[in-house]
Formats: C-alpha cells, structure tokens, sequence
C-alpha cells in the first residue's frame, strides 16, 4: 500500500481561467457561456470594458484574456498594456473583425494570438489551451529583401501613438514614463527602421505591416 501525503487536489491538472472582454455583451457572454462548458477551462465571466476587466483582474487572476481589439475608447495597444502592467503572466488572445491588418501589431504589443470574430467555439477554446501552454508567436515582419524588423512591446505602443500623430511629451503623459524615455525609443525605433524622422518611422512602419491604418 502507497501513502499519499498533503493535498491529493494539488495534484490535479488546474482549469484554465478564462475572462472574455467585448463591448458586444452578446458575443462576449455567448463565448463565456460556451466556455465555461468546456472540460479544462473555467470561464470567469465577460466584461464589456476595458477599466471593468481590469477590475475583473485583480480580483480573479485569470490565466488567459480573451480581448477585443477595439473597445470604447481604447484600442488594442493600450487594452494588452493595461493588462501586461497590472498582471504581466497573464496570456492574452485578440480578437477582432478585422484580425489580418492586426496580427504583427498585436503580437508585438505582447499578445499570444489572434482570431477572428468569424472563428468557432472550437477555434477559440484550441487557441486558449495552446497560449496557456505557452505555444507563443513572434511577430516579425518582412517586406520584399528588407531586413526583417522585430519591435518589443514597449517599442510597439509608441509607434502605435506616433502614428496617431502624438509628440513625446503627450505619450510620456500617457504612459507615465519621462520625455527622456520617450525620445530614447523613438531613437531606437527610428535606428531599427533606418528611418531619418518619425514621419519616415511610421511610413516604413506601414511599409513592414506594423501598423493598419
């Protein structure tokens, strides 16, 4: 005979938690109420804002974050780095109606994948196992025989608001970090680039598919 010792239910293979965020409250409850029937996967319910799934958050700890990419006031750069700041572990999955123009950009910005609005059930509960596995993608992008160009997260929120036409003092203000810093990155983006202004940075950006608009 075997003795067990401690917590026979630590032993046990944990669920998967799961919130969705959606400002369409149809979709988003549709998808967590389907979640939550899946063998594996806890769902902890469905927010339709961004400050409400940051509440959510803190006081749930999901594993996965399954995001829409543009919400009331906030677009996706600024959803995933709300979300990476308050819990850094935290996997997060776009989704969006327009997932192609989206996917280096989310990626870069610290996403582990994104979907369609279009994908089944079973599209989205395969894609939340394989994040929370850590099957993570890279988001580089290559035009024609230029070098590729590989941007960190940090990088990627600031050249999402340079292209939205913002100057170092309002995205420091923004991001709650120095001017100094701001400029440091816009240097380093403009170095990767090989760009001689911001506005060179941002066409070359579009140029590579790091931006969709």
């Amino acid at each position: 005979m075997v003795a067990v010792y401690g917590d026979v239910m630590s032993t046990a293979i944990r669920a998967i938690r799961v919130l969705v965020v959606d400002d369409h409250r149809s979709y988003a409850e549709a998808v967590s109420l389907a979640l939550m029937g899946t063998d594996g996967i806890e769902s902890v319910g469905a927010v339709f804002t961004v400050d409400d799934a940051i509440t959510r958050i803190g006081a749930e700890s999901p594993d996965v974050v399954v995001l829409d990419w543009l919400m009331p006031g906030v677009d996706g750069i600024q959803g995933i780095g709300r979300i990476k700041a308050l819990r850094p572990s935290t996997t997060i999955i776009i989704i969006s109606g327009h997932a192609e123009g989206i996917e280096r950009l989310a990626l870069a910005a610290g996403a582990s994948a994104v979907l369609t609005k279009e994908s089944s059930i079973a599209d989205i509960v395969s894609t939340v196992r394989r994040c929370a596995n850590g099957e993570i993608s890279t988001a580089v992008s290559q035009v024609s025989d230029a070098q590729p160009v590989t941007l960190t997260p940090r990088e990627t929120e600031i050249l999402w608001l340079l292209a939205k036409g913002k100057n170092a003092p309002v995205i420091a203000a923004e991001l709650f970090i120095s001017v100094h810093t701001v400029r440091g990155y816009i240097k380093d983006l403009r170095h990767k680039f090989s760009a001689r202004s911001q506005l060179e940075v941002v066409a070359l950006a579009r140029r590579h598919g790091l931006l969709p608009f």
